[in-house]
């Protein structure tokens, strides 16, 4: 009966054996330091001197120590590659080197391990010690012993030891360490207690864990300054910093207070040429399909023209016909059969495209347009954007059967949330000699990461996003077309 009753008390308390990690509860001052001080690489000081993010440091530790005047709230925004993700936690770190415990959320899995990953290089730390580890108990005990400042936490995944003072982690994680705890109790159940900063990267996303996370903050942050103000010393002053490549600085300022202060970093500017449709239309020669009165595509399939049969030929008016006389079929492009004389004008190609579908045999042509024109000495790679982990599936099997019947040597790696950490991270090495990498992503490359030797990037304008159905009450995914400040960051 003993036993028995043990058991139940063990699966009444979950939350108990939850709490494990000393990130959370033990304060920054109690927190040991590392026994081993890290070595950097003197390249990788380099690298960090040349970011903008790098000039912009006095000016936002200054703003920063002002915002406890205006409410703990700073608005950071920066160009993309500005390094304001990777360094701006780390001058809070290197300002407060045992008064600090940083937060810093991301959107997605894939940008948080990535992020901390290379924000542990910089700083000479590695998680290659701490690989085998996992959420459960006997593995974090384990990585006691680990002597990184780095950490990440993601779910089915952690990094974290009893010296972590800057924890990388999905939004959703830090809704669920919210959620374990009433925020409104004493400070040794309140979830914050050991907390001084908290950093929100990408909160133009606007997803709904971000919503609800900056509610909290904003509650939690005016609870605090009330209690100080009523004369409480054993409150804990918590700042956080909101940060976008592309944000409504004056939307989000007025949300936490007109008072709220706010700086811009710049970044590096690369001479980026912008192609539309009608470019790739014209330098391929691509055809696409007709349209029927239905809206279809006429004479096509998935996989190219569709087969012509006594079906599909009493569906055809006298004017097709008399057109497919005079048509002489290109193999492996998958479009429509080209006209001799091709005379037709960019205009009506452009009508034949459907902005609700997306053309894969067109895709597959430009890439290999793409690499059949490349400099011998090119060696960067393609990302390409599409909706979902289906429009990828279907753009690699396109993309495949098309570049068959050519000698370009490429390497098609895909990228969306349903992979594993190991298969996502492969985007990040380097292919073989003389091979083009080519990542089919989904928008989880669109923000907080960085890949280093892409030149071309192709962009569907299209994702999807979540959403809820009132009538049937049941979530939704819904695909359409992306907004310009998405199409810009891409």
């Amino acid at each position: 009966n003993n036993n028995n009753n043990n058991n139940n008390n063990h699966n009444r308390n979950p939350k108990q054996h939850k709490r494990t990690s000393p990130f959370w509860s033990v304060s920054p001052q109690q927190t040991p330091q590392p026994h081993h001080p890290a070595r950097v690489d003197d390249a990788m000081i380099r690298q960090r001197s040349r970011l903008p993010a790098a000039k912009a440091k006095e000016q936002f530790l200054e703003i920063l120590q002002q915002s406890d005047k205006t409410g703990g709230v700073v608005l950071v925004t920066g160009e993309t590659g500005c390094g304001k993700t990777t360094q701006i936690p780390q001058f809070i770190l290197e300002s407060l080197p045992t008064q600090s415990k940083i937060v810093v959320t991301q959107p997605r899995r894939l940008a948080a391990t990535g992020v901390a990953t290379r924000v542990a290089a910089e700083r000479g730390e590695s998680f290659t010690q701490n690989r085998n580890n996992n959420n459960s108990n006997q593995n974090n005990n384990n990585s006691q012993n680990n002597s990184n400042t780095v950490g990440y936490m993601v779910r089915g995944e952690s990094r974290v030891s009893n010296t972590t003072r800057l924890l990388f982690c999905t939004t959703g994680v830090l809704l669920r360490r919210l959620q374990d705890s009433n925020t409104n109790s004493d400070n040794q159940n309140d979830p914050l207690s050991a907390i001084t900063h908290i950093v929100i990267d990408e909160v133009h996303e606007r997803s709904l864990d971000t919503d609800i996370l900056l509610g909290i903050l904003k509650q939690t942050v005016k609870r605090i300054r009330q209690q100080q103000r009523r004369g409480d010393k054993h409150v804990r002053s918590i700042r956080v910093i909101l940060m976008s490549a592309t944000m409504d600085a004056d939307r989000f300022a007025g949300y936490f207070g007109k008072r709220t202060p706010r700086m811009h970093i710049p970044g590096f500017t690369y001479p980026v040429t912008d192609y539309t449709l009608e470019d790739v239309l014209s330098v391929t020669g691509y055809i696409p399909p007709k349209k029927l009165k239905n809206g279809k595509s006429r004479g096509r399939y998935y996989g190219g023209p569709r087969k012509r049969n006594a079906w599909n030929d009493s569906e055809k008016s006298d004017e097709e016909e008399e057109e497919e006389e005079e048509e002489v079929e290109e193999p492996g492009d998958g479009g429509e059969k080209v006209p001799r004389g091709h005379g037709i004008p960019i205009e009506d190609l452009v009508k034949r495209v459907s902005g609700h579908e997306i053309d894969y045999d067109m895709l597959g042509v430009l890439i290999r347009h793409l690499l059949q024109n490349r400099e011998p000495n090119d060696d960067g790679s393609i990302l390409v954007f599409l909706p979902g982990a289906p429009e990828i599936s279907r753009a690699e099997t396109s993309l495949r059967k098309i570049l068959s019947s050519t000698s370009c040597r490429s390497l098609i790696l895909p990228l969306h949330g349903g992979l594993q950490p190991r298969d996502q991270a492969q985007i990040f090495s380097s292919p073989p000699r003389y091979t083009t990498k080519i990542i089919l992503s989904t928008n989880i490359a669109e923000t907080s990461l960085t890949i280093p030797d892409c030149t071309i990037v192709i962009d569907t304008c299209r994702e999807k996003q979540s959403g809820f159905d009132p009538r049937n009450r049941m979530p939704t995914l819904v695909e359409h077309f992306c907004s310009q400040d998405s199409c810009r960051q891409r």
